[in-house]
């Protein structure tokens, strides 16, 4: 006779389960421990979800963000109870700069055990803020449910609105844990999400009004996670309409006139549009705000309305470190509307005039993956023109993660995927590698010059004794080992300078065939 296997005996895991299967949540990181081990075992027995287990929850929450970029929709994490939630943070911080939906769902002890000492217990309500919003799931019986409803519709709801967020499930278990004895899951309705409000036509026309007597306009992109801005960005390009500004991590694919501005400081633009996060290089952004005269518009959904703006460019830092966001239907047509009345300007025309040919750089893979620091700006240089999509941790600008988020695309991608990073980088989140189901879609091509090089350029720390040793971390490690500890196939070479690098083994490395991941390390002599 065939085993049926049943549901746990804890209502608001049974509750949780139903919720995020209405919500059309199916993939989810699972991380191990017995506390939250109720909350797998349904989405097993389901069998409708997409589990992907990650022992390290540093990890797993970056694992999660590159499925995020992929999928374009929610993806879950789950872990145990205890200093497990503390590690998702830095995943969850860079979730949060980047409205990336991440659902966070955490065990927890009921709250009897909390302040005697109990292992693996620590407050967890709120321990995520401010990058995260927690709710509640309260054990109940079917009888007497409703708090337990009311907490999941008021998360979901959350999640699913618009600018999109990280949100935090804490679900109390009380022992027994493993008891499986409820044939089906309880009804769950799906919540609507909230749309979005735009500011009002007065305000439009205001600035479609300065964008048409503006002497050199700009639209200036920062990291964006999608390409909706992409066609509007090259037709005000082929136009000679407008300076487009942006940089690898745009989704824009073309970068050359942000190289050459940056070359530029006599460029400084009268009238400028503001989109997406944080930039690569910082120069163009402190010209900005020093030039007092400079009209800023802020188009970013973050804030729940389509425009905002700001009259100078002396502004707080938080100015330039907004969320990223991904293009509505609504902003697009507010872009279009107010881009609409440009004519042809001459000297847009004669600085397009002096930009390289574009000569664009093609690689046989779905995306692009960038580490932090040094090798994200040799990337962003190096390659001016891309068929590719680019993609960093610059919500944060952390190294951590650079690795795991790659990885966690490529679990679901159709093709293969490139992780470009630095030794530090790579040391530091070499626990990505730590995933039975990873396989030959993950290439990564490790830049190993035995330090943090990014800290010799900057002005003044090369006349500190610490510099070497403390803050560069410099080391004479090799990734071979670790390669060989996690299967992934190693190969190693050398190379003069991280560009000889890009341009001698990238095709070659994602070329190959392979069942495994393929860590391709070069020394940079």
């Amino acid at each position: 006779m065939e085993q049926t296997h049943l549901y746990s005996s804890h209502h608001n895991v049974n509750l949780l389960t139903a919720a995020l299967l209405a919500h059309n949540i199916r993939h989810v990181v699972v991380c191990p421990g017995s506390r939250n081990a109720p909350i797998v075992h349904n989405l097993v027995v389901n069998g409708e979800f997409f589990l992907h287990a990650v022992t390290d929850e540093r990890s797993a929450a970056f694992v999660a963000l590159g499925m995020c970029l992929k999928q374009r929709e929610g993806v879950a994490l789950c872990v145990t109870s205890g200093s497990a939630l503390l590690n998702t943070l830095p995943g969850v911080a860079e979730a949060a700069f980047r409205h990336l939906s991440l659902l966070v769902i955490s065990a927890d002890r009921p709250a009897e055990f909390h302040g005697i000492l109990d292992g693996q217990t620590l407050p967890q309500i709120d321990a995520l803020e401010p990058y995260a919003s927690t709710w509640q799931v309260a054990e109940s019986l079917p009888c007497d449910d409703l708090p337990t409803r009311e907490a999941l519709a008021g998360a979901f709801a959350q999640f699913v609105s618009s600018p999109r967020c990280v949100v935090h499930l804490n679900c109390p278990i009380a022992e027994p844990l493993f008891t499986f004895n409820t044939c089906c899951l309880p009804a769950f309705s799906a919540t609507a999400s909230v749309p979005i409000v735009c500011e009002s036509g007065a305000l439009v026309e205001k600035w479609k009004r300065e964008l048409v007597k503006a002497k050199l306009p700009a639209m200036v992109i920062g990291e964006m996670d999608g390409d909706a801005i992409y066609e509007i960005a090259n037709r005000l390009r082929s136009e000679n309409k407008m300076l487009v500004y942006a940089e690898c991590l745009s989704q824009c694919r073309d970068n050359r006139l942000a190289i050459w501005v940056d070359q530029h400081d006599e460029v400084v633009p009268d009238v400028v549009i503001h989109l997406g996060g944080c930039f690569v290089n910082k120069q163009f952004k402190l010209r900005l705000r020093a030039a007092s005269r400079t009209k800023v518009l802020r188009i970013d959904e973050s804030k729940e309305v389509c425009i905002g703006e700001i009259g100078k460019m002396h502004c707080p830092d938080t100015f330039f470190k907004q969320p990223d966001w991904l293009c509505t239907p609504e902003v697009l047509k507010t872009i279009e509307y107010l881009t609409s009345g440009l004519s042809e300007n001459t000297r847009i025309s004669a600085v397009h005039a002096q930009l390289p040919p574009a000569i664009a750089v093609s690689l046989p893979c779905e995306a692009v993956f960038v580490g932090n620091s040094r090798t994200i700006r040799v990337v962003n240089s190096h390659w001016p023109v891309v068929d590719f999509p680019v993609y960093g941790n610059r919500g944060t600008n952390g190294i951590e993660g650079s690795l795991s988020v790659a990885a966690g695309y490529s679990l679901v991608s159709a093709g293969n995927v490139l992780c470009i990073l630095g030794d530090l980088s790579f040391f530091y989140d070499a626990n990505a590698l730590w995933d039975r189901q990873l396989d030959g879609r993950l290439r990564i091509l490790l830049l190993n010059n035995g330090r943090g090089d990014i800290f010799y350029g900057l002005p003044g720390l090369d006349a500190s004794p610490a510099l070497p040793d403390y803050v560069a971390a410099a080391h004479q490690t090799s990734a071979r080992g670790i390669a060989e500890s996690y299967h992934c196939i190693y190969q190693s070479a050398s190379a003069d300078t991280m560009e000889e690098a890009l341009d001698l083994y990238a095709i070659p490395l994602l070329q190959q065939e392979a069942d495994r991941p393929i860590l391709f390390e070069i020394f940079i002599l």
